[in-house]
């Protein structure tokens, strides 16, 4: 069972899971989206949990640690597939929506204007209103 906790921190919302232990923590920055961007990135959290995405982070903690290149190219590819999964769940239109307009997660991150494009270009991104 998937948990969601609020926690006192000035963040949208972060995840982890590992072991049987998941969580979705949503920070005060979450309550200020609209609800269809709230549902977005609920959906973008669990799909790094979903995606087994945290226990491949710890597997591969010490490399991550030591080759900066490394560390990029698994962030970047595991908020890719997140998004995917956002998108594929119905919530790509919304998750754009919050992108544009939010770069909280830019730096080791895929820039926003690189996941939008992709998001655009998911096969499943028409199929929603």
């Amino acid at each position: 069972m998937i948990k969601i906790v609020k926690v006192d921190y000035d963040w949208v919302a972060r995840s982890f899971a590992i072991f049987g232990f998941k969580r979705v923590f949503i920070g005060s920055k979450f309550y200020n989206l609209p609800n269809d961007q709230q549902r977005a990135v609920i959906a973008h959290e669990l799909g790094h949990i979903r995606l087994g995405h945290h226990a491949v982070r710890i597997w591969v903690a010490p490399l991550a640690l030591i080759c900066t290149p490394f560390r990029k190219a698994l962030y970047r590819t595991q908020e890719f597939e997140a998004d995917d999964f956002a998108t594929e769940c119905g919530h790509g239109k919304a998750l754009c929506g919050f992108l544009s307009q939010n770069n909280e997660f830019e730096g080791e991150y895929p820039k926003n204007v690189a996941r939008i494009e992709r998001i655009v270009h998911n096969k499943f991104y028409e199929l929603f209103p």
